[in-house]
């Protein structure tokens, strides 16, 4: 029965017949000695707003071709660097070819405008994209395009990701094409900096969205990188290898093919100096220092994180940066991208990464609580784990006919971890030690993920009328296998227990959705659309603990209390409708939904229980976008959305993997219901080339799942869960509600008379999160107010400099306990410089200093980090590279870092790699021809036809 409804709407579509269509073609030539020119830029653009435009370039012998047009009036533009720009309007009139011969006059005045001025504009704004112009930005000759894009107003690298316009960059693509898939940072780390000719950060919709025109909210920050003519037709890459002291190594390297069509990518990277070209991926979930990942502790989740000094990022999408300790890590991937004709074009990947990581952690949690001086958690840990995976994605557009495409999109990904951990804890309450802990964390887990998206695009022969279906699966199982054995010691009894268990944990779950949207026109510049979605999902979790058997010496004796079956099915169905509007200065969109789900839980050991909830929301949203001129805009977004709890979340059994601090599940779970509100403002000069953008973004979660926490000051018995005094049980529960708020603002220019461009930023960002201690509500407001200016040349490739200053100001208040409220400042300050002398010699120097006031007094609050090397080019083409390079020349590195949760206040460090000496030598590889693939549109991401 419950897959019905998902049946009758795979039902639903209906294709119909193809509507007529015309040709374009022609040549384009040198108007005074009538050679032909390769690499044309030709643009099809449409008068009607409703419809794309259409890029093709000229050949080799400088002809072009454009099959099934849809009917409609064109304006033809081709364009060709040095060459006045050709444009004439395309009046079909049922003429089934159209040709065009075509001689460009070359363009004297602009030959002669670009040696007079010499400057290129920096940025423009084309609707909602900025497109940034690579020449306006100098870096030195090999530098890749992470270099590029830190130099680039409202582009930074923030704990180990890429951040544009205050949002995490999800894709980068080239040349319009996906590039490794979903990672930025295998794009920006190995593509070369003198590769690039343009810059464009958008947000990008989801392919459905991008054929419809009305956004579904699915949106991610991407950078495309446009290519330079000159170098879309090649080979080109570098490889490297060094070695230093203490063994320390490196080696790796690129090599990539790029044609017309075809671009091949290959990549590799081995090293033991905690380097990594690419995001991990973390099915399992074992990030950060900790073996133990999310299993360690209750709460957290509403973590505010104060700054800190260390690598690393968020666990966003399964991608994580580079982690804590010292990291032997090896890799290799490929990527291909092909066209087959006007019909067919595929993109795909496989990557595959193995890394090894030792770390030593200290770690200090301070718990809010009603005593008086509130309990104090301290660990020390030593960890070793072993991590590899592989992951496959790939892209497959094919075009029936003009009227009529699909998309496939597949995924895999497979990871397997192996962990071991030493842990040592003491546990405090009120100033006094109530217990401590020693114990070891063994594992061995794999997992996979698997998923498949089908969208199939047909357009009528009426402008804006259009149906799409959306069709998507996923797979994914995780076997988490892991021993723990424990001493632990009760202090306040003088008991001890001893603990020697092994869990086997397997978790599977299965999605299947689909998206049904038809649009219709009214009148020239509105449509409605109207919508059916669905999905399924089914989680199923089997947890069996062994206790060890003292008779027969295995672990064979089932401990009810840590085991448990427990599976649960989640139905979704929403039918909706929306308007949309759409001129010179606006497009508007609005839509309401109608959302029925319903998610039954079913525990089968150690007792059965079951749950049959039913929801019903209506789910408003609003998209409205003003351009008061070409170089401004303003957007504002507003969306609502429900989420349900995870198996994790319902599945009602005691986890362990640190005696102190147990957790469990609450099969009473609700979901929550989310109103976000995103507003932004952009601003790009031409005349004096400064950009301006503000954001403010707001969220407010009802029926939030938060976290209740009982804290043991005596013995006691809680649910059948035996907890000696000061042990710690966490629960989730739904609390009333949540608040978060963000807001940034940018604003950068250039400095002619340094040559140099100067960048201002500020920031806020808030959380209002409620928690439950000893059933006492708490409410945690956490602010932080941060401040930036950054400095970068602009002179030459010669020299390269960069200067920055960023404070912080973080401060949290409690209900509570007031004493734990905080205030702290963090100053993070950089310099960066790079000269090259008598053309084959050069000196780097990069110096950041760190102070944290928020740090224990015991903690070292301040240090520099002092990197330095020197090097020349070798070869008359300058493509050899010798280098040495010393690292943490003054051997103060450390890697500290503060978090404020609405359940407690964390500081850890980790170890870091320390000072070592690194001589590198890179062979450069740079062999370029012709051909011109085209812009992407801006119209939001839309591809190249639709």
């Amino acid at each position: 029965m419950r897959f019905k409804f998902v049946l009758l709407l795979l039902l639903i579509q209906t294709y119909f017949t193809y509507s007529q269509t015309f040709v374009v073609k022609g040549s384009v030539k040198d108007a005074n000695d009538r050679h032909s020119l390769m690499g044309a830029n030709i643009a099809l653009k449409p008068i009607r707003e409703d419809m794309n435009a259409i890029f093709t370039t000229s050949n080799t012998n400088g002809n072009f071709e454009i099959n099934s047009v849809p009917q409609g009036r064109y304006i033809i533009e081709i364009t060709f660097l040095g060459y006045e720009t050709f444009q004439d309007t395309v009046r079909p009139r049922q003429r089934p070819v159209i040709e065009y011969n075509v001689l460009l006059q070359p363009s004297f005045v602009q030959l002669d405008q670009v040696t007079v001025t010499g400057q290129a504009i920096a940025a423009e704004q084309k609707g909602d994209t900025v497109q940034f112009n690579a020449r306006a930005f100098k870096v030195n000759p090999d530098a890749n395009a992470e270099d590029l894009i830190t130099k680039i107003p409202g582009l930074v690298r923030e704990g180990g990701v890429v951040k544009a316009q205050g949002e995490e960059v999800k894709q980068v693509l080239v040349d319009g094409k996906p590039f490794f898939g979903d990672d930025p940072n295998i794009a920006l780390r190995n593509l070369p900096a003198d590769l690039i000719e343009k810059i464009q950060v958008f947000d990008r919709l989801s392919d459905q969205a991008q054929f419809t025109g009305f956004d579904d909210g699915n949106t991610s920050k991407t950078i495309n990188i446009i290519t330079r003519p000159d170098r879309r037709s090649g080979q080109f890459g570098k490889l490297y290898g060094g070695y230093g002291s203490d063994d320390r190594f490196t080696s790796g390297g690129n090599v990539n093919y790029f044609s017309s069509e075809t671009k091949i990518s290959i990549i590799g990277l081995g090293n033991n100096v905690n380097q990594q070209n690419f995001s991990s991926q973390d099915l399992i979930g074992f990030t950060g220092g900790s073996s133990r990942g999310r299993g360690g502790f209750g709460g957290g989740r509403g973590g505010f994180s104060g700054g800190g000094f260390r690598p690393g990022g968020d666990v966003s999408n399964f991608m994580v940066g580079a982690q804590d300790g010292n990291t032997n890590t090896y890799s290799l991937g490929i990527n291909y991208m092909d066209e087959w004709g006007d019909y067919l074009k595929a993109t795909g990947s496989y990557f595959f990464n193995l890394s090894k990581v030792e770390n030593d952690q200290i770690l200090k949690r301070t718990f809010y609580n009603d005593l008086e001086s509130g309990q104090i958690y301290n660990e020390n840990s030593l960890s070793d784990r072993d991590n590899h995976n592989h992951r496959f994605d790939a892209r497959i557009e094919y075009m029936l006919d003009s009227s009529s495409s699909f998309i496939l999109t597949p995924r895999f990904s497979f990871q397997e971890n192996k962990s071991y951990e030493i842990v040592f804890g003491k546990n405090f309450l009120d100033t006094i030690q109530t217990s401590e802990t020693n114990y070891k964390y063994n594992s061995n887990s794999d997992a996979y993920s698997f998923s498949n998206e089908l969208l199939h695009r047909f357009r009528f022969d009426l402008p804006g009328r259009t149906l799409s279906t959306n069709v998507s699966t996923s797979r994914s199982n995780r076997n988490s296998p892991f021993d723990i054995n424990s001493l632990n010691s009760f202090l306040t009894t003088g008991t001890s227990e001893f603990l020697d268990q092994s869990t086997d944990q397997l978790v599977n779950s299965y999605t299947l959705s689909t998206n049904i949207n038809y649009t219709e026109p009214i009148g020239e510049q509105s449509q409605v659309q109207i919508n059916v979605s669905g999905s399924f999902s089914k989680n199923v979790s089997d947890k069996k603990t062994f206790k060890l058997n003292s008779l027969s010496l295995r672990h064979d004796l089932l401990d009810s209390l840590l085991s448990n079956e427990y599976e649960n099915d989640y139905v979704r169905f929403n039918p909706g409708i929306s308007y949309r509007f759409r001129s010179d200065e606006i497009n508007f969109n609005a839509g309401l939904s109608y959302q029925h789900s319903s998610l039954r839980g079913e525990q089968i050991y150690p007792y059965y229980y079951n749950v049959d909830k039913r929801y019903n929301n209506l789910l408003w949203n609003a998209r409205f976008s003003y351009r008061f001129t070409q170089t401004d805009n303003i957007r504002i977004n507003y969306n609502t959305n429900v989420n349900a709890p995870s198996i994790s979340q319902l599945q009602n059994t005691v986890d362990n993997s640190n005696p102190l601090f147990l957790k469990t599940g609450n099969q009473n779970l609700n979901e929550e219901f989310t109103n976000r509100l995103f507003t932004r403002y952009m601003m790009t000069s031409l005349e004096n080339g400064s950009n301006l953008f503000a954001l403010l973004f707001l969220s407010h979660t009802k029926n939030y799942i938060g976290t209740k926490t009982i804290v043991a000051k005596n013995d006691t018995v809680i649910n059948g869960i035996s907890l000696n005094k000061g042990i710690q049980l966490s629960i989730p529960v739904n609390l009333d509600y949540s608040l978060n708020a963000r807001t940034m603002m940018n604003y950068g220019f250039p400095i002619q008379a340094i040559m140099s461009n100067l960048n201002f930023n500020a920031s806020y960002n808030f959380s209002y999160i409620p928690s439950l201690l000893n059933e006492v509500i708490n409410y945690n407001q956490n602010h932080g107010l941060g401040l930036g200016i950054n400095l970068s040349s602009n002179i030459s490739e010669k020299i390269d400099f960069r200067l920055s200053y960023s404070p912080t100001y973080n401060f949290s208040r409690n209900d509570i306990q007031k004493s734990l409220n905080t205030n702290y400042l963090i100053h993070t300050a950089s310099g960066y410089l790079n000269l090259i002398l008598f053309d084959d010699f050069f000196i780097r120097n990069d110096l950041a200093y760190y102070y944290n006031s928020g740090l224990s007094a015991d903690i070292n609050r301040a240090f520099y980090l002092w990197n330095i090397g020197i090097g020349m080019y070798l070869f008359s083409d300058k493509s050899g590279v010798l280098r040495l390079e010393i690292n943490d020349v003054l051997n103060q590195n450390e890697s500290l870092n503060k978090t404020i949760s609405e359940t407690y206040i964390e500081e850890k460090s980790n170890r870091i790699l320390r000072q070592y000496f690194l001589l590198t030598f890179t062979y450069n590889l740079k062999i370029f021809g012709g051909g011109a693939p085209p812009e992407r549109d801006d119209r939001h991401g839309r591809d190249r036809r639709w």
